[in-house]
């Protein structure tokens, strides 16, 4: 659900008539994580001796990871556990709120997948990784340092910055839902035509599903219901 401000404030919501709202259950991954560090990104992690708080940068492992304090070219890997007690739905995906400078991801000792933007979350379907429901499934995230960051990427450089220190430093949800699924909304306020431009990225796994969506427009302020 997202706001957008140009003039009056727009309140939109888009859901399916197909899927009741409790379909969709967030699970947070937030929490003390064991974390270690190895060179790179291919060597893997043998054993962790430091605890770090998710959401929580790097400089938080105790004890402490880089008595340096540099984090110039190593890999940070963190690692939880969880276990999803319920049959699994159409979709679960993992959601990495922020996280810098470069993930990779594997569950179960399986590779997922990795984000290279320190600013924008990452979304990941990881259904086909998980052990059957009710077990328990180990979740690594690596974390690399700048210096290995490509070119073409932005990730805030600033010249009279030191020390630049890596980490996850955003929430880490399980998302699980039915289908089909909302992933993302832009609405986008049509002033001089009373209009409201709707942008929706809908996953739908169930290929065979028929989708009906149905939509209200409200007023943030007044709670005036201006469509249907």
């Amino acid at each position: 659900m997202k706001r957008a401000t140009l003039g009056l404030f727009i309140l939109f919501l888009l859901s399916s008539c197909q899927q009741h709202p409790d379909q969709r259950k967030l699970i947070s991954l937030n929490g003390e994580w064991e974390i270690t560090k190895t060179d790179t990104f291919a060597i893997m992690p043998q054993k962790f001796e430091s605890k770090v708080p998710v959401p929580g940068l790097v400089d938080l492992a105790k004890p402490a990871l880089d008595t340096s304090r540099l984090y110039n070219n190593d890999t940070y890997w963190y690692q939880t556990s969880f276990t999803i007690g319920q049959d699994y739905p159409d979709l679960i995906k993992l959601k990495i709120g922020k996280v810098r400078y470069h993930a990779r991801i594997y569950l179960n000792n399986k590779y997922v997948g990795e984000h290279l933007y320190c600013f924008t979350s990452a979304l990941f379907d990881i259904r086909e990784f998980l052990n059957p429901a009710g077990e328990k499934n180990e979740l690594l995230i690596g974390v690399g340092a700048v210096n290995n960051m490509p070119d073409t990427v932005i990730w805030g450089s600033d010249f009279e910055k030191l020390t630049y220190i890596p980490g996850i430093y955003d929430d880490v949800t399980l998302i699980l839902s039915g289908s089909p699924f909302i992933s993302n909304i832009q609405t986008v306020p049509l002033i001089e035509e009373k209009k409201v431009r709707i942008v929706a990225d809908i996953d739908n796994p169930v290929s065979d599903k028929k989708i009906s969506l149905s939509y209200m427009i409200k007023e943030l302020k007044t709670g005036k219901t201006g469509a249907k």
